[in-house]
């Protein structure tokens, strides 16, 4: 079964040629605070459009794909609301791409896992003494790809929060 993408909407008193001029530099500062590179943001406006942009949240894998907030701008009389969804590889319209999992491609996840038993159990133990460590010395957790977007959103670009489900 595939995870419906998350949806978010702000509300900011920018406009949306404001906000997107902004944009850059917003990123830069929220990157310049975070430790580690593998977590920082980036973006990119879609081709041929004004009231489009996509903020690149997570990665996944090696390629630059990854976890998109795929955002609509509508301009407002106090500003501009930002609305759209966490999807996974956008293409240019803003949908997710992936194919569904067949049972034929579980059963041969579950083989890969029987076989890489004794190796899969020593990667467990290191990551756990790994969290134990960081729960020893009180090192901050790392934030979801939805803590992220929201802690960008309102404390770089001034907006805040109206739905979220």
């Amino acid at each position: 079964m595939k995870k419906k993408p998350s949806y978010f909407a702000f509300n900011t008193p920018l406009s949306p040629q404001k906000l997107l001029t902004q944009l850059p530099e917003a990123l830069r500062e929220y990157n310049a605070v975070t430790d580690n590179p593998w977590s920082n943001l980036r973006y990119e406006i879609p081709k041929g459009s004004h009231n489009r942009f996509r903020i690149g949240l997570e990665r996944a894998g090696h390629s630059f794909g990854g976890y998109w907030y795929c955002a609509t701008m509508e301009e407002t009389e106090a500003g501009c609301r930002i609305a759209g969804n966490i999807v996974f590889n956008p293409d240019e319209n803003d949908v997710g791409q992936g194919s569904e999992e067949t049972l034929w491609d579980k059963m041969q996840v579950g083989l890969l896992c029987v076989l890489l038993l004794i190796p899969l159990i020593l990667f467990y133990i290191g990551y756990g003494i790994y969290l134990l460590y960081r729960r020893i010395r009180n090192l901050p957790k790392d934030l979801t790809k939805e803590e992220k977007l929201v802690d960008f959103m309102t404390k770089h670009l001034a907006c805040q929060l109206t739905e979220r489900y």
